[in-house]
């Protein structure tokens, strides 16, 4: 989670093994990518969509953030070359480096009393 409303922002990450388990996402690289795009929250990384609305306010990247190929960006939200003839979740997996965008590893917060962690635990 990360936004900025109220007189602080929130921070912090949770993934729930209930909704993965729901949308068949246990055991494929959506899982990873789910861990690792809910730890950069953690590490205070806006979404790409989003960072202009982080504080401080922070660039976004190509076709308004929808283009960047990081772990911050949704996948099926994607939105590639706009001369491509493929937007969203297939076209992401073809282009994505498996990494955060370096503008956004730029927004690494160091500080630990400012994160948060909550993770939900298997029930079984």
């Amino acid at each position: 989670m990360f936004d900025g409303d109220g007189a602080f922002q929130r921070q912090g990450m949770a993934t729930f093994y209930d909704v993965m388990k729901d949308v068949e996402t246990l055991g494929t690289r959506d899982e990873l990518f789910t861990f690792i795009h809910e730890i950069g929250h953690a590490l205070n990384l806006a979404h790409t969509f989003g960072k202009n609305e982080a504080i401080p306010p922070q660039p976004l990247g190509p076709r308004n953030g929808y283009g960047d190929k990081s772990f911050m960006n949704y996948q099926d939200d994607y939105q590639g070359d706009p001369e491509a003839e493929e937007d969203g979740e297939a076209a992401f997996w073809s282009v994505f480096a498996w990494q955060f965008t370096p503008p956004a590893s730029s927004g690494i917060c160091a500080t630990a009393s400012t994160r948060t962690s909550s993770w939900a635990a298997n029930p079984s």
